[in-house]
């Protein structure tokens, strides 16, 4: 599995390391890094899982978001989802593009 899916949860620590709201959007493929199994199978050798990572980056105040086109696509529903990650249409992501108070990272 590549390591690409990682830099949503780096970025993200970054953003929240100097006060910026952190919303992550999960679309197309990136809506599969929301899975629960495929998340837990995600991992560059000198850090942790991808979905201990984005764990961090929730508790620590990000919302992720999975498009629910994208993940309905790809088999995903609420029950597989990682624990945080939060299922939304395209009107919620086209808000959060015209809210400039946010970080928005778009995997």
């Amino acid at each position: 599995m590549p390591n690409g899916p990682l830099l949503p949860s780096f970025s993200s620590q970054i953003a929240i390391s100097v006060e910026k709201e952190v919303i992550i959007f999960l679309l197309m493929d990136g809506a599969s890094m929301a899975r629960r199994d495929v998340a837990a199978g995600v991992k560059h050798p000198a850090f942790n899982r991808l979905d201990h990572m984005m764990g961090v980056v929730v508790r620590a105040g990000a919302i992720i978001y999975a498009c629910e086109l994208c993940a309905k696509f790809r088999g995903i529903s609420a029950a597989t989802l990682v624990e945080g990650v939060k299922l939304t249409g395209a009107a919620t992501y086209l808000q959060l593009l015209n809210d400039s108070s946010s970080a928005i990272i778009i995997f």
